[in-house]
């Protein structure tokens, strides 16, 4: 059973073929568009100490408590369930590093209400201007 666990994970790491690039061509084509989407979103910041400390005063502040549906956070970040804590941008970001990095923008919720009440909460909002869901 141990070898089916280990298949997805090998799999997602095989490069897909693509007819006329060898190996170190489809690896620098990759690596670009991965710089390119860490450059344009700000996905980058996430993985910086900046951010884990400011991770960590956010979720201190609030107790370890969801502020959207007061539930106690699970202190085990390894299990990465329905209450495991996630720092939200209350306002998304969108790639502004002003508005990334401000504390005042920024809460402790649970994931299971980022992922689930949050997004409708974003949905709607974007709906109700008219804008649509706009997606890439």
């Amino acid at each position: 059973m141990g070898r089916l666990k280990q298949a997805p994970r090998l799999l997602s790491s095989a490069p897909p073929v693509v007819k006329g690039l060898s190996r170190e061509e489809w690896g620098a084509v990759r690596d670009a568009a991965r710089a390119a989407d860490t450059e344009n979103t700000g996905r980058g910041w996430y993985n910086t100490a900046r951010w884990r400390r400011r991770r960590q005063e956010v979720l201190g502040a609030a107790g370890w408590m969801c502020q959207g549906c007061n539930v106690p956070h699970q202190l085990n970040e390894i299990r990465h369930d329905r209450w495991s804590a996630v720092v939200d941008h209350i306002e998304p970001h969108r790639g502004d590093e002003q508005l990334f990095w401000d504390r005042s923008n920024l809460q402790a919720v649970c994931k299971e209400f980022h992922d689930g009440e949050k997004k409708k909460r974003e949905y709607a909002a974007r709906k109700h201007r008219g804008g649509g869901v706009q997606r890439k």
